[in-house]
């Protein structure tokens, strides 16, 4: 039996931006679309603060922007991509369920939030 579990507070920041652009061309999203977004992703920029004094601004190579409006939706197609594969190979006998092989695979989707 396997388990695979993602922590997708992490994964947020991870979304590798190529990966990204596959996924929306596989969606048939529009090229036009998929370069906005592209560009959206290529500016983005942070720094480091150390003892309260921003560093030098650092060009970001992959991730989805925290409190972009966006990113929430573009990951939930990364999410879903992620989803329809495995349910697939499921579908393909690359994974059967433990207790009763002929049931479908199940795949849980969550993010745990820690409050303060």
């Amino acid at each position: 039996m396997v388990a695979l579990k993602l922590d997708f507070r992490k994964a947020f920041d991870s979304i590798e931006w190529e990966a990204l652009d596959l996924i929306l061309e596989a969606k048939n999203f529009p090229s036009k679309w998929r370069q906005w977004i592209k560009n959206i992703l290529d500016s983005g920029q942070t720094s480091v603060l150390l003892n309260g004094t921003p560093g030098k601004w650092i060009n970001c190579k992959k991730g989805l922007r925290q409190g972009d409006p966006l990113s929430p939706y573009l990951f939930i197609l990364v999410a879903d991509a992620l989803q329809q594969l495995l349910t697939s190979a499921a579908a393909d006998g690359v994974f059967i369920h433990p207790i009763s092989p002929s049931a479908p695979c199940p795949v849980l989707q969550y993010a745990h939030v820690n409050y303060p």
